[in-house]
């Protein structure tokens, strides 16, 4: 029959529907000319009596009766039901692996199993002991573990160049382009990024960079960075809610946004800082303080402050005046206040301008200083 195209490497294979074999009483195997899987997959008659799948079984091409059957012409039946053509063996290393479509998408070993890429293009799954992972779509996606010993259960939801690599485990990357999870000494586990660009979580568990550009969490176990531009986390458990250029090196430290923050150790604790927002200000050696405000620094020597306004420079240990210490720039009391411990009022060079009716300063050469009172016409001295 004539046909367009080059010519076939193969005919359509004649599956025999039945075959009859001749019994003798003595024998009990018979040789069939295809093979079966299952007992199941054929239907046996002997003598025009069906039998029983007890009375034989098959392996192969060979059919074996329990009981020789009795003497006849073509008195065996055998009728194929379902007929095993050939088998499909996939290779140990992308058993149970699917790729649903796109194009140039890989799965690659060893032991790469079970894992799934659901279409996009150039996506790639591939490593030891790389299994049950995800890359739903998108372009030059990566997993990869080549060089390590485990990479499990690891998703990336689409975008283009985000990558899982190292020892990374439940790890997730749900967009944006060019982020990385990525460990090279322990287990990465539970880490997620959500989206955004060039984002990235080095050795750190549990932790979450929402989306946002280029931040990173450096060895900083359930951390979180909310969002925003060139931020950076190193401490455990520490946040960071957004902005820009903020750095957070210490354990349980908040930092809530605003620009160009810092809370830092330099051989210090500073557990349990915050800073508000605002920009420019700077937490070190000083735990379980807060600043609000902008370009205000604390270097503490271990004492717990509170520093509200811009500009409040506290250094060094004997700037302590307690246990907890206030520092502000202007403080307006509607009402009374009491204060149970020292309050203290940095000493003025000069009055302030405009001066208002309340206004209490201390004022006058360093060692002489004493403090005045503001009667809305003139300073007054509180004290001779």
């Amino acid at each position: 029959m004539p046909y367009i195209g080059g010519t076939p490497t193969a005919n359509f294979v004649d599956v025999p529907v039945v075959e009859r074999f001749n019994g003798n009483n003595s024998t009990t195997s018979f040789t069939l000319s295809r093979t079966v899987g299952a007992d199941e997959d054929i239907l046996v008659s002997v003598d025009g009596v069906i039998q029983d799948t007890n009375k034989y079984s098959v392996s192969g091409t060979t059919l074996s009766f329990s009981t020789a059957p009795s003497t006849g012409t073509a008195n065996i039946f055998v009728n194929f039901l379902g007929v095993s053509i050939a088998t499909v063996s996939p290779p140990t290393a992308n058993r149970s692996s699917f790729i649903g479509g796109g194009k140039s998408n890989c799965i690659a070993g060893p032991a790469a199993w079970a894992n799934t890429i659901g279409g996009g293009i150039t996506n790639c799954i591939q490593g030891t002991q790389l299994n049950t992972s995800t890359i739903a779509g998108g372009c030059c996606n990566s997993i990869n573990t080549i060089g390590y010993n485990d990479e499990s259960k690891n998703t990336i939801g689409g975008g283009g160049g985000n990558n899982i690599s190292g020892s990374s485990e439940n790890a997730t990357i749900a967009g944006g382009a060019s982020n990385l999870i990525f460990n090279t000494t322990s287990t990465e586990f539970g880490s997620v990024i959500g989206g955004g660009v060039m984002n990235v979580i080095s050795g750190s568990d549990t932790s979450v960079i929402a989306g946002g550009c280029k931040n990173l969490l450096s060895t900083a176990h359930e951390s979180v960075i909310g969002g925003g531009l060139l931020n950076t986390g190193s401490g455990d458990c520490n946040f960071i809610g957004g902005g820009e250029g903020n750095k957070n090196e210490q354990n349980y430290g908040t930092i809530g946004g605003g620009a160009f923050n810092k809370i830092y150790n330099a051989g210090l604790s500073n557990d349990s800082s915050t800073i508000v927002g605002g920009n420019l200000n700077t937490v070190c050696g000083s735990p379980n303080s807060v600043i609000l405000g902008s370009g205000n620094s604390l270097y503490a020597g271990n004492s717990v402050w509170v520093v509200a306004g811009s500009s409040i420079n506290i250094s060094g240990s004997g700037e302590s005046i307690g246990s907890s210490n206030f520092a502000a720039q202007n403080i307006h009391v509607t009402g009374s206040t009491t204060n149970n411990g020292i309050l203290k009022i940095s000493r003025r060079e000069t009055t302030p301008s405009p001066a208002k009716e309340g206004m209490i300063i201390a004022s006058g050469s360093a060692g002489a200083s004493k403090l005045y009172y503001y009667n809305g016409t003139q300073w007054k001295a509180l004290f001779l």
